[in-house]
């Protein structure tokens, strides 16, 4: 190819680089999922802990959730957003670079295949009217096993504080997804 001038090179240049530039973004904007595959081990094993469980349930798997500049200031320090919604990378907070999906875990095969991938174990210890005691492990897939990842503090609520279970499931389920990103 020849080119008359220098301009005309340069501005070839600059027009291959905008065109090489848009097509690269857009492929690589999207972030990466972290899924999380959660199971509840109920020790109380009452009508209402079942309710609770089922309800929690229920809720984690309706979002993806990731931190972000905005939602890092206040609790539950997370956003919530539609499972078909694309997440740019961008919208993430340094150094968080995954988005967390919650799915109920029902088989070990699940925890296969390729992308971060984790377990988490709740276990309902207490439930009764004033309080309530949630632990959790969250084992991380490595090769071939889990390994154990993080295990934060026990959640622990007031439940007088909440008039019905579905209020009560709504702010735990909070505090378990904030949980995940520690």
């Amino acid at each position: 190819m020849y080119f008359a001038t220098g301009t005309h090179l340069l501005i070839f240049c600059i027009i291959l680089s905008i065109v090489n530039f848009t097509a690269c973004t857009g492929q690589h904007d999207e972030a990466e999922s972290s899924t999380y595959y959660f199971i509840f081990n109920d020790k109380v094993q009452s009508e209402a802990s079942r309710r609770l469980i089922s309800e929690v349930e229920s809720l984690l798997p309706k979002y993806h959730y990731y931190i972000s500049t905005k939602s890092a200031r206040a609790w539950p320090y997370f956003e919530s957003v539609s499972i078909n919604k694309k997440i740019s990378i961008h919208d993430l907070l340094p150094p968080h670079t995954n988005y967390h999906r919650m799915v109920r875990f029902r088989q070990a095969s699940q925890l296969n295949g390729r992308g971060k991938r984790y377990k988490i174990e709740f276990q309902l210890s207490k439930y009764d009217r004033e309080q309530l005691i949630i632990q959790s492990e969250i084992f991380r897939k490595s090769v071939g096993s889990l390994e154990i990842w993080s295990k934060p503090a026990p959640t622990i609520e007031r439940v007088s504080t909440f008039s019905s279970i579905k209020d009560l499931a709504g702010h735990l389920s909070k505090k378990l997804i904030r949980d995940t990103f520690k």
